[in-house]
């Protein structure tokens, strides 16, 4: 169930309870039963059954809904800078823009607490529930999509090297994609933070044209 999809009336009941039991700490995904739903939500079990065959059933599909819903509705990540005046320092820009954890525009899905434990959930059941397979795929194709389209515009500005074009997508989206993760799940290492900032300024050099890359500590000095 995508976030644009219409929700059937009981199933956002459910997922209205969720999204409170989850709120208040309680409880973690793989911890919520037909019955702590029913409890709070005042619906009969049978009426959960009728949509959900099991509590995994329901967390998994909830949690791909929300997990979803709070990618697409993310603003920081796939809104990218103007193009002028600065074309190149625009790109820089938005570059390191695309690593940043936003706040969803959309009021259903603006909780990071609940997004992380919900990517912890569907982490654990990627290999066994099919709400989490097609989560995560989808999400990959659609995140693909969203850079490709989101860089076309700098590439058509002339300071991408055609050439390179693609591969720097691709590494751009990997990036992210890891970036992602990490901030979902609430994981720290050492050195995550430098090799992070690394991995960005090379998808940078990578993508402009040769001689256009600017190097961090000239950006700052100019701005």
């Amino acid at each position: 169930m995508l976030p644009e999809q219409e929700l059937h009336p009981t199933v956002q009941t459910i997922y209205e309870a969720i999204v409170r039991l989850l709120r208040d700490g309680s409880k973690e995904p793989d911890e919520i039963s037909l019955s702590d739903i029913a409890r709070e939500s005042y619906l009969q079990k049978s009426s959960i059954a009728y949509h959900f065959a099991s509590a995994k059933d329901m967390m998994d599909s909830f949690c791909a809904w929300y997990c979803w819903g709070y990618t697409r509705g993310n603003r920081s990540a796939y809104e990218p800078a103007a193009l002028e005046p600065d074309p190149v320092r625009a790109f820089c820009r938005f570059v390191d823009a695309c690593f940043l954890p936003g706040t969803s525009c959309d009021p259903r899905f603006n909780d990071e607490e609940i997004c992380r434990k919900c990517s912890r959930h569907l982490l654990r059941r990627a290999d066994r529930g099919r709400e989490a397979q097609a989560y995560f795929s989808e999400l990959f194709r659609w995140q693909h999509e969203q850079v490709k389209r989101l860089f076309q515009p700098y590439l058509d500005a002339g300071i991408l090297e055609p050439a390179r074009f693609e591969a720097g997508i691709a590494d751009q989206w990997l990036v992210s994609l890891g970036a992602q993760m990490i901030w979902e799940l609430g994981l720290e290492a050492p050195g995550m933070e430098a090799a992070l900032r690394r991995a960005i300024e090379n998808i940078k050099r990578t993508m402009l044209r040769d001689g256009l890359y600017i190097p961090p500590e000239r950006q700052r000095q100019d701005e």
